[in-house]
């Protein structure tokens, strides 16, 4: 299975079909999720913001793995190598070698008007919520502060 994944990589045997959807749907960027019915392409869906592995080697602070995962992971670091490796040209091919320009953004007044009540909401939001972390640690009080926290949330949200 691990070769299976690492020619799947290496080869990108659906690239071409998979860079025309993208274009369609006015997409740079994200990683697609598909398969194949009656041999024809069906896409499931987009993700715009895919979350990517980390790069070999890498593990949690303090994470704690079986001697089985870690032999699995120590057999896959070339596919994670050769990914990371070509996801890392892509990305680079995207970036302009040099620009002069800058990218002017223009806020509009409802926008800035949104933002600002948004954080005003964030801050009452932590503000009430620290407050009530200050409630005694009573052991009746603590199955009713997770749900005066959800109504607050709800409350200030809605």
């Amino acid at each position: 299975m691990i070769e299976e994944e690492f020619s799947y990589i290496q080869n990108n045997p659906h690239q071409k079909e998979l860079r025309d959807i993208f274009d369609i749907a006015n997409i740079e960027y994200g990683r697609i999720d598909y398969g194949f019915n009656d041999g024809k392409l069906q896409v499931w869906e987009i993700n715009t913001l895919p979350v990517i592995g980390r790069y070999p080697g890498l593990q949690n602070e303090g994470e704690q793995i079986s001697k089985k995962i870690a032999e699995r992971k120590e057999k896959r670091t070339p596919v994670k190598e050769l990914f990371h490796t070509l996801m890392d040209e892509a990305i680079s091919d995207m970036i302009p070698e040099k620009s002069d320009s800058s990218i002017a953004l223009t806020f509009t007044k409802e926008l800035r008007r949104g933002i600002l009540i948004e954080k005003s909401k964030h801050r009452l939001t932590n503000t009430i919520l620290e407050s009530g972390s200050r409630l005694p640690k009573l052991n009746f009080i603590q199955p009713l502060r997770s749900t005066i926290k959800k109504c607050l949330r709800k409350l200030i949200y809605s």
